[in-house]
Parts: C-alpha cells; structure tokens; sequence
C-alpha cells in the first residue's frame, strides 16, 4: 500500500521530496497530471482493445507485446523518478519507454481494419515526450544542488 500511494503522490507531484525540487517554469500544475493520466489509459485501452479484438495474441502478437512492454515502462518509471528517486535513472527509462511507444504506435497501424488505433496513442506520446524534456530540466536544474537528493549524478 504505501508503494501504491507515493507512487501516486509522485505522480500527483504533491511529495515534499518533489516539491523541494527546482522545476522549469513549464512545470505543469499539480493537478493536470490526474485527468491527463485517466484520460491517456482510457485512450490506451481503446487502442489495445481494438487491436486485441483483430488480432488476437495469438494471430498477430507484436503489436500487443509491444504495447505491455511499454505498459510495464510507463509504470517502471515514476517507481525510479519518485520511489527511488534517480530522477538521471528515470530520465534513461522514459526515453527507452518513447522508444517502444513508438514501436507500438507503428505496429497498431500496421494492423489491417484497425489502422486508425494508433492515432488514440498520439496523445500518449505526446505527453511522454513532454515528460522526457520535464524529466531531463528537473534533473539539470537539480544536479548541482547539494541539498536535494536526486541519486546519480553523471561526472559525480
């Protein structure tokens, strides 16, 4: 229980740890990440629903493989970010979740009668790109700052 509930103060951004943090000024508020986040899984299980009701697992398995790999990422990284906090570690294990995002959004489209389902993970992408370029400033404009623990440090 108390893994599940930091992981969403992280994910809310309302820890004192996050809080202490310096952040850059497009730093969104704390309550965006909320129904941003309902919003994209609801987006995400469309998808992956539309898919799995073409292709199955067995017919067709990437696509879906793919998308719980990234699934696993997504849920990985606030674990690294907030829990562990090695926002530097966090930072290496969204650009591999972006990556296999990616991958994903090119396999559902690749599926015949549900070419339209990776364009429901567009938004996903986008907001994890943005969160790559939020993890990345948090991490440089924290990286010097003795009097926060951010864990690695590159060159340190």
């Amino acid at each position: 229980k108390q893994w599940y509930q930091r992981r969403v103060a992280i994910t809310a951004g309302d820890s004192d740890w996050y809080i202490s943090l310096e952040k850059p000024c497009f730093n969104p508020p704390n309550a965006v990440f909320g129904p941003v986040w309902a919003i994209l899984y609801f987006l995400m299980a469309v998808a992956a629903f539309s898919v799995w009701t073409k292709t199955g697992f067995r017919k067709r398995p990437a696509p879906l493989i793919f998308f719980f790999i990234q699934l696993v990422l997504n849920f990985i990284w606030p674990l690294l970010f907030g829990t562990a906090r090695q926002v530097f570690a966090g930072f290496v294990e969204i650009v591999f979740l972006w990556v296999f995002i990616v991958i994903t959004i090119f396999l559902f489209n690749s599926v015949k009668g549900r070419t339209w389902s990776h364009i429901l993970l567009l938004p996903y992408l986008g907001w994890v790109t943005f969160a790559t370029v939020l993890n990345w400033s948090i991490y440089d404009l924290n990286k010097d700052n003795p009097d926060v623990d951010i864990g690695y440090v590159v060159g340190q």
